[in-house]
């Protein structure tokens, strides 16, 4: 990967976090995890994975292109009947905006329906979200399994200041490998046991990687309706990330 394109990245690359701690998911009030589907007030598609523990990852395409990465938002939340309420959002573009503070305000009907507002803490402009769950936490069918995820998937990767074509290879065992401007990526998928969803931890290679090492967690699922996977990933400490959606 190029130097100039890591540093751009750097500077705010978003892909929510893909598991601080790699492996299986969180056996608590399951009620709040699934899969969502849906659009924003600004034509976006807009798709993600809420969690029992409050975390969630939300991925939005570009106004333009439906399979395109636009951004993310991640954070976590808290859930008092049907309200869900952020005050940490961390939004990541990839139409060249970077990481901005935000808050998320949402209800969250079980098994249903997710919508709300996405508010920029800085500059006070709003979007809405309106999406409807795929898969509920229990009893989903199919759940998810490393065979179901395996594959190459070609798609787009968003950085801080652009998207780069890219192709994401899971194997059966769950190693995940890219390459993306020359730079190596490599990691582990993981099924979750409360969601229609995988674990992801990724690292950066060596050289020509400008930031060897660089180490991202988040998650990934895929989309039953399209057969697409999205991933979301984020290194904690230095707020970069990564987003990904692509297709066998």
């Amino acid at each position: 990967m190029r130097s100039s394109t890591i540093r751009a990245a750097a500077g705010g690359l978003l892909v929510a976090a893909l598991l601080a701690a790699c492996g299986g998911g969180d056996d608590g009030n399951a009620s709040s995890s699934a899969v969502w589907h849906g659009t924003t007030s600004t034509g976006r598609d807009v798709g993600g994975v809420t969690l029992a523990d409050g975390s969630y990852y939300l991925l939005y395409s570009s106004t333009t292109d439906a399979n395109t990465v636009g951004g993310a938002i991640q954070g976590t939340a808290t859930l008092t009947g049907e309200q869900f309420a952020s005050q940490d959002a961390l939004e990541f573009s990839a139409e060249g905006l970077g990481i901005r503070p935000s808050t998320l305000a949402a209800t969250l009907q079980a098994g249903s329906s997710f919508h709300g507002t996405v508010t920029t803490t800085a500059s006070g402009a709003a979007v809405t979200f309106q999406t409807r769950t795929y898969v509920a936490a229990w009893g989903a069918t199919p759940m998810p399994t490393l065979q179901r995820l395996a594959g190459a998937y070609t798609g787009t990767a968003g950085f801080a200041l652009g998207v780069r074509p890219a192709v994401f290879t899971v194997t059966e065992t769950g190693a995940v490998s890219s390459t993306i401007n020359g730079c190596a990526i490599t990691g582990t998928a993981t099924p979750r046991t409360d969601v229609n969803a995988y674990d992801l931890a990724i690292a950066f290679g060596g050289a020509p990687c400008a930031l060897p090492g660089l180490a991202f967690t988040g998650i990934a699922y895929i989309r039953p309706d399209n057969g697409r996977l999205y991933a979301v990933a984020r290194n904690t400490p230095t707020k970069q990330s990564v987003i990904f959606s692509g297709a066998k």
